[in-house]
């Protein structure tokens, strides 16, 4: 069955859940990501894709150090990444791709993330120093946002790296 409405906030209570993916029906969940997400400690991967949600993304979810695989793509997520991202070290796939983020990409603590999809965002500045950490990324998508700096130093250590998009941006 679908689930329609917003994401109820008692799922934080649910501290034995190890996956959210609530929908394969376009734009069936509304309104925000409730911020008690971030007590449901075993969460391993959380795809909340393809909705209508919409406001800035907690920074509770960085409280989920078990979590593998995050998507939140395409909403209508507005403000930055939160930095409590950073605490989210078992990461092998972030898509935060086709919303309205803003500001500059945060430290990425993940040395297994291997998928990465930030285009279609307002991202600004530079790319920060942990991407030269990131030695397993196959896919990096940068592209449609108003990044600046350069490539050449980060793109030194992504030996493993297939698919590359950084187009539209000012590298």
């Amino acid at each position: 069955s679908t689930t329609t409405g917003t994401i109820p906030s008692a799922l934080g209570n649910c501290v034995n859940l190890t996956t959210f993916s609530p929908t394969e029906t376009y734009e069936s969940l509304t309104g925000s990501i409730p911020a008690e997400l971030g007590r449901a400690s075993q969460l391993r991967s959380l795809s909340l894709r393809m909705n209508n949600l919409n406001e800035s993304i907690p920074a509770e979810l960085g409280n989920l150090t078990l979590l593998e695989y995050l998507d939140l793509s395409p909403n209508k997520l507005t403000g930055m990444i939160p930095d409590s991202f950073g605490s989210l070290t078992k990461l092998t796939v972030l898509d935060l791709s086709a919303n309205n983020l803003v500001g500059p990409i945060p430290e990425i603590a993940s040395l297994q993330i291997q998928e990465l999809n930030l285009y279609l965002n307002n991202l600004t500045g530079s790319l920060p120093s942990s991407f030269l950490d990131l030695t397993q990324l196959r896919i990096l998508r940068l592209d449609r946002n108003k990044l600046t700096g350069s490539l050449n130093l980060v793109l030194s250590n992504m030996s493993n790296l297939q698919i590359l998009e950084a187009h539209r941006n000012s590298f």
